[in-house]
């Protein structure tokens, strides 16, 4: 560089200036850090040579450096209002009533915590000054009421939480802090809890007692050892049709085609005590011809052997399309099939089946 440089002391921030250790350490005048340039000189005696005042300036210069432009100017300048000021001129006026002590106090008061609390956004989160918010547990905040107790707000699950809860975040243990149908209503307009349900419930498998004074009521079928309900549900469709039908129990039949042969009903009755029974059929037809229309029959499931069948001709139901319950007396042996089968006809006839009841033939047929 051009210039005196005698008695050297180097920088290694400013490297032009060589004369100065500032920065990294102070200039002292004795010690490790002297600078032999800037020691102190007495009148008439001593003289000053040009490194003298080119240490000086380096110092100078230094702390230019080191504080930079407008220090005097606050962090972030602003008007009587708040809002900030950009205006040069009304700059140089603030740096006229502003000191650079102001600006240390700024910076060395300023609540930190508030911008660089710990975060919890990952690696790769920064600080956003210009966002409202930003992911720091300064700022996590929860819908739900805090309860004025002064602790983070409450979380709602409602609209909060996602995902479903697994078994094994539950306590499902066998003891008074387990989840247990004690503790589950059967459905919230009534007050009966599951456990209470179920011990009052018929157990499929070890039976039960129903109360003398309760009402037992069954819409659906009932089987028995004794008993077999078939409706049009348990009907063969095989050259068969559904038809809507009011004068049903279940407002629907199973209707045969108009001339083909077919099984309306063809259901095993396994299971039963052996005896003798009687089939109840309810049927109806669109035509009355003398000629045999439908077989009842009881046959023999494993020699297909027939035990018994009863043949009706249309003439035998009262009238077009009026229901008329039919009966088949047999014997059941175990291996018992009912059937109930419309026959092939070389004119239209169709008929309708409702439903097929089997029951023991009661004593009181044989004695009289």
């Amino acid at each position: 560089m051009a210039g005196s440089i005698g008695n050297a002391v180097g920088n290694s921030v400013y490297t032009d200036l060589v004369l100065t250790r500032y920065p990294t350490t102070f200039d002292e005048r004795s010690g490790s850090k002297s600078n032999p340039n800037l020691s102190r000189w007495t009148n008439l005696k001593d003289y000053n040579m040009a490194e003298h005042v080119n240490a000086l300036q380096d110092a100078v210069m230094a702390i230019q450096r080191a504080l930079g432009e407008k220090v005097q100017l606050p962090a972030k300048p602003v008007d009587a209002s708040g809002k900030p000021i950009t205006d040069e001129n009304e700059l140089l006026n603030v740096s006229k009533t502003s000191t650079v002590k102001d600006r240390l106090d700024a910076i060395e008061t300023h609540d930190w915590y508030a911008e660089f609390d710990k975060r919890y956004g990952g690696p790769d989160w920064k600080f956003d000054k210009d966002a409202a918010t930003n992911p720091t547990i300064e700022q996590h905040r929860h819908i739900g009421s805090a309860g004025g107790n002064g602790m983070p707000e409450k979380i709602n699950l409602r609209e909060e939480v996602s995902g479903k809860l697994p078994k094994v975040n539950i306590d499902l243990s066998n003891t008074s802090t387990g989840l247990t149908g004690k503790d589950i209503l059967v459905e919230p307009t009534v007050g009966t809890k599951i456990s209470d349900a179920i011990n009052d419930k018929v157990s499929e498998s070890t039976g039960g007692t129903i109360s003398k004074g309760a009402k037992l009521t069954n819409l659906g079928k009932t089987n028995t050892r004794w008993t077999r309900e078939f409706d049009s549900f348990d009907a063969a469709t095989t050259g068969n049709s559904v038809a809507q039908d009011g004068a049903t129990l279940l407002n629907r039949s199973i209707e045969s085609g108009a001339t083909a042969a077919s099984d309306l009903l063809n259901v095993s009755l396994s299971g039963m005590y052996y005896g003798r029974y009687v089939a109840i059929v309810r049927l109806c037809t669109d035509n009355l011809s003398p000629n045999s229309i439908v077989q009842i029959s009881a046959i023999n499931s494993k020699t297909k052997t027939e035990i018994n069948s009863v043949t009706l001709d249309g003439s035998d139901f009262d009238g077009k399309s009026k229901y008329k319950n039919f009966y088949l007396i047999f014997d059941h042996n175990g291996t018992t099939n009912l059937r109930v089968r419309k026959l092939g006809t070389t004119s239209s006839v169709k008929v309708r089946f409702d439903y097929a009841i089997v029951e023991p033939v009661h004593p009181a047929v044989f004695d009289r």
